[in-house]
């Protein structure tokens, strides 16, 4: 038994969309009509591209591109730095000193993007 491919609504959207365009351009259908099937739709494009899709016979192809993600979104700063000590090695001091940093460069990017008074 064959797999049948899932698609998302936009997917599916898309496929049909471009083969009725291929169809109504004059492009030869894929799967067997005859005349009174054909008369019954009146000739529609869409219908008959639903009819391909259905039957799974749109030469079409789907590429999904995975996500690349580059950093850890809603992480804290100061667990990217202690990440790699083991937890007995931070002591309190140093994980205040890290907090100290931080804020420091807070303030200092706040203080920069402020505009000068005239």
């Amino acid at each position: 038994m064959e797999k049948k491919e899932s698609f998302t609504k936009y997917e599916k959207a898309r496929m049909i969309g471009a083969r009725s365009l291929q169809i109504a351009m004059g492009a030869p259908f894929l799967i067997k009509l005859d005349d009174k099937k054909l008369e019954d739709m009146r000739y529609n494009p869409i219908e008959i591209a639903k009819m391909e899709f259905e039957e799974g016979v749109i030469p079409l192809e789907i590429f999904r591109r995975k996500p690349e993600f580059t950093e850890d979104v809603g992480r804290h700063p100061i667990a990217a730095k202690v990440e790699g000590a083991a937890p007995e090695e931070l002591e309190g001091e140093e994980l205040t000193k890290l907090e100290d940093e931080e804020v420091d460069e807070v303030e200092s990017e706040e203080s920069s993007s402020e505009e000068p008074p005239e």
